[in-house]
């Protein structure tokens, strides 16, 4: 073979391993095409949103199977750096140190390194099933009104989405399963609140003034940037009734299912030492209770570092209730007044200067709470905000308002005699419904391990909670014979 015949040769060879190495980049790059469109990540401020089509195109949802080799992938329309993250259970920091990011800003198209270890494990909403693809809800729409429209069933789309009941907030996107798609058994996992929050909620968002923590395969993680905007809500509202700025950077942990024991009945929790908040997203509920959740959860923590620690649980907890009640002042749940006025007319109204009340989750002690946050409300409204941040470290009642604890809870006992009397709900009707339902919650709690049949009596439970808490009593009933 001639010297120029071995040349040829081996540029042949060499453009064959081109074509072969440009062929396999092709399919991985197309392998990991993205799934789910999310908002930007300037769209955290809240917005009018619009109706995402679902469209014709089947997208196999795939089991993951990573090696220590990076991924290169393609960014796609609506991906966001936070969704990506996501897809390969990586941080977003990981990506941006290994692509050289400034910002979180993202084009199509432009390419990216997926840094991977041997310990990620990967992570798909719906292993080995069809999914169509990802739906942004509006003003109106319900797990029902949309199962009707794509032709599928209730229960699949809240399996598709990780969801333990039917609330949707307003600009959520949510994920359309195909009609008649089965899904697999899903594994029980309760969240973690008291052990190692890092391995508990291992996907974040950086939201600027505070980072969101959640887990995959849960309904958090299906548009996280909601949540988002669901806390900036809450942290915006509490800066302008507060009239402060919170300076401080702090985590959000938002749980896709129930707390681990012995917290099964906790809906949030606040650990202000710790600049964190914790609160429960996994369906239940309604709009207006997961802002209130939040917002709740929030005064905690905004308090104690503006103000102090609380001087008292009572003080504490009846500030947070207040606020998040006045967040959600336009809502249909029962305003304070008239709860603590039923009570009272039933003698069952808490003390809230007492030692001896308990403020152990607003299920197990509804009626210390809402006492608590009513009173707090008095002594806002007849003295102003001003004072209530005086005292709220200091609890020195006499200094501030020129009377002891004990007088002030008389003047406002008195005030709550004078509410105006309901006539849709007698204070016996509600006393023993809030008892029927902790009671309810009490036993359920006692054998759960979230099988899917307890998950429905879960669902219903909760129905019969927002029901409570709406004064909807014979609602309620109904909903409490549905869980059992």
């Amino acid at each position: 073979m001639t010297p120029i015949q071995r040349a040829v040769l081996w540029i042949l060879a060499a453009l064959l391993v081109a074509v072969v190495a440009m062929f396999f980049w092709i399919v991985r790059s197309s392998s990991f095409s993205a799934e789910i469109i999310t908002p930007s990540e300037t769209s955290l401020a809240p917005a009018t949103p619009s109706p995402i089509q679902i469209t014709t195109s089947v997208v196999r949802a795939k089991t993951l199977s990573f090696t220590p080799t990076p991924i290169v992938y393609t960014v796609q329309q609506g991906d966001t750096l936070y969704g990506i993250a996501a897809r390969f259970n990586v941080t977003v920091e990981k990506i941006k140190s290994a692509n050289s990011l400034a910002s979180d800003m993202i084009v199509i198209g432009q390419v990216l390194t997926i840094p991977t270890s041997t310990e990620m494990i990967a992570v798909t909403s719906l292993p080995g099933t069809f999914v169509s693809d990802r739906y942004m809800t509006q003003n109106g729409d319900t797990v029902e009104s949309i199962s009707q429209k794509y032709g599928i069933s209730e229960n699949a789309l809240r399996v598709a989405n990780f969801m333990a009941g039917d609330t949707l907030l307003a600009g959520q996107f949510i994920q359309i399963p195909l009609p008649d798609q089965e899904f697999p058994q899903r594994k029980w996992r309760f969240s973690t609140i008291d052990g190692d929050v890092t391995k508990g909620y291992p996907l974040s968002l950086a939201a600027g003034r505070f980072t969101l923590h959640y887990q995959p395969d849960s309904f958090p993680a299906q548009d996280p940037e909601a949540l988002a905007r669901l806390e900036l809500n809450a942290l915006a509202f509490l800066e302008s009734r507060l009239n402060l700025t919170f300076p401080y950077p702090y985590d959000v942990y938002v749980a896709g299912t129930n707390f681990e024991p012995p917290n099964l009945a906790l809906r949030g929790r606040g650990t202000s030492a710790l600049f964190r908040t914790f609160f429960l997203h996994d369906g239940t509920g309604n709009p207006d209770d997961q802002l209130y959740l939040a917002t709740h959860e929030l005064t905690h923590l905004v308090m104690w570092h503006s103000f102090g620690s609380p001087s008292s649980t009572m003080l504490g907890e009846g500030t947070a209730v207040y606020l998040g009640m006045e967040n959600i002042a336009e809502s249909a749940h029962m305003p304070l007044e008239k709860f603590c006025a039923l009570y009272l007319q039933a003698d069952s109204l808490p003390s809230i200067s007492s030692s001896q009340t308990t403020y152990l989750g607003h299920i197990n002690d509804l009626q210390n709470y809402y006492a608590a946050g009513c009173f707090v409300k008095y002594i806002v409204e007849t003295y102003g905000i001003d004072a209530l941040k005086l005292v709220y470290h200091n609890g020195n009642y006499a200094a501030v308002y020129g009377k002891e604890l004990s007088a002030l809870e008389s003047e406002w006992r008195a005030y709550v005699e004078t509410f105006d009397k309901s006539e849709d709900v007698t204070p016996s009707e509600l006393v023993g419904a809030v008892n029927d339902l902790e009671n309810s919650y009490a036993s359920f709690f006692s054998r759960f391990t979230g099988s899917p049949a307890q998950m429905e009596d879960y669902r219903y439970l909760d129905k019969a909670r927002i029901a409570l808490l709406e004064g909807r009593l014979s609602e309620m009933r109904i909903f409490l014979e549905q869980s059992k």
